[in-house]
């Protein structure tokens, strides 16, 4: 498909020419954009019209665009597959990002007024709301609709259980309107390993996460699959005992946080301090988040 695209770069679309045929030609053959044949078609009816080209040049332009951003997305990926779902995953999240952009615009002084009226909380609103809107113009927090990174912070107890074996994970419900309701569950802490010496259940930690007096940073790769607002709760789950029931030994299954903190793309949008709370096995954390959507009539805060 490049090859067409590389063609019309070099030579100056004429749409008399032998060349030009054959370059619509192949661009159906090979099932271009619907958009761009159209261009071309209507250049080649009314070449002399400068809106017929301009229009060519810039349905040109957009798509050379598309095949470099979805270049760059899976470049040096180990195989075509994966190449292919990187490109798709940009592409499509290029395309959402162009119409966000246009409703934006839509919404400004001198834009569209149906755009503008239309109900429900605007999108600068549910950015505040979500704690992703900066001070800046809201086409620079746009980017944090897709939740890519996440970062949690927590600090744990001095009188907090050591030797501390159910896994901690940070839970993120979803739902889109009219599907059922989805659980993202990441776990935060680096496997453990148990050993049996001399008759004891004994647990060893590649770093003292959630261990007594400490900070344990955790990050996280969404995997392309948290859109900012679907988000319906988050909280943080406590796992089972994985020594529950076999031999005994010195573990700890209660954890004591005082603080957790979620940074999402790189900005913090929880912050809580708990007042000397224990969560053992099955136990969870809320925080509070998001907050509630503000009632009809209502301001949300500034």
């Amino acid at each position: 498909m490049r090859k067409v695209w590389s063609a019309l770069l070099v030579t100056p679309p004429v749409a008399t020419s032998s060349r030009f045929d054959n370059l619509l030609k192949d661009l159906k053959a090979d099932g271009g954009p619907a958009s761009l044949i159209a261009a071309m078609t209507k250049f080649k009816s009314n070449p002399a019209n400068t809106n017929t080209k301009a229009e060519l040049l810039g349905r040109l332009q957009s798509e050379i665009h598309r095949i470099q951003r979805a270049l760059i997305a899976s470049f040096l990926h180990p195989n075509a597959a994966g190449a292919a779902g990187y490109a798709d995953i940009a592409m499509r999240r290029y395309r959402d990002h162009l119409q966000v952009v246009s409703k934006i615009k839509a919404m400004r002084p001198g834009g569209s007024p149906a755009a503008a009226a239309q109900p429900g909380e605007t999108l600068d609103a549910k950015m505040q709301r979500y704690g992703l809107r900066g001070s800046g113009s809201l086409l620079a927090d746009i980017g944090h609709l897709d939740i890519d990174a996440i970062f949690v912070t927590s600090v744990t107890a001095r009188v907090s259980d050591a030797n501390f074996t159910p896994d901690i994970s940070l839970v993120v419900e979803t739902q889109k309107p009219g599907e059922a309701k989805k659980t993202h569950e990441y776990v935060l802490n680096f496997p453990y390993y148990f050993q049996n010496i001399g008759g004891l259940s004994l647990v060893r930690k590649m770093a003292p996460d959630f261990e007594p007096a400490t900070t344990t940073l955790s990050s996280i790769d969404t995997l392309d699959r948290l859109r900012l607002e679907e988000i319906t709760a988050v909280y943080v789950r406590v796992g089972q005992d994985p020594l529950a029931g076999k031999a005994p030994g010195s573990h700890g299954t209660t954890w004591r946080p005082r603080r957790i903190e979620v940074e999402f793309n790189g900005v913090k949008v929880i912050d809580v301090t708990l007042q000397d709370p224990f969560v053992g096995p099955g136990g969870t954390v809320p925080l509070n988040y998001p907050p509630a959507r503000p009632a009809a009539g209502v301001l949300a805060p500034a």
